[in-house]
């Protein structure tokens, strides 16, 4: 059991190494042997379930999408969620599509 363990983690490490070096999905999947899907859900896994915690919570009644941007105030649009700590689903941050574009390139830079 632990050597499949000790295997999963060294395929997630090579896939991470290998998308910090700026290689594609397809063919990180191609060269470590998963699917291009599986290479998108260890990379991307923490914001999709965070994505995934809000929406049903919105469904359920248990929160509510922000009316104005937090950013500009505007609240002539549909606002987005935005996470700025993915593992804290539940603090989201309801910015207008050009607010919550300029924050994620300004985290990028």
């Amino acid at each position: 059991m632990k050597m499949i363990y000790y295997a999963s983690e060294m395929r997630r490490k090579q896939i991470v190494n290998l998308s910090e070096a700026g290689v594609r999905n397809s063919e990180i999947a191609r060269l470590v042997g998963v699917s291009r899907q599986r290479v998108h859900q260890i990379l991307n896994g923490s914001k999709d379930w965070a994505r995934q915690k809000v929406s049903r919570a919105i469904r359920d009644g248990w929160m509510q999408r922000g009316v104005a941007c937090a950013s500009c105030g505007s609240s002539n649009s549909v606002t987005h969620g935005h996470h700025p700590d993915y593992s804290k689903w539940d603090e989201v941050e309801w910015l207008c599509a050009p607010c919550h574009k300029q924050r994620h390139s300004s985290l990028s830079s």
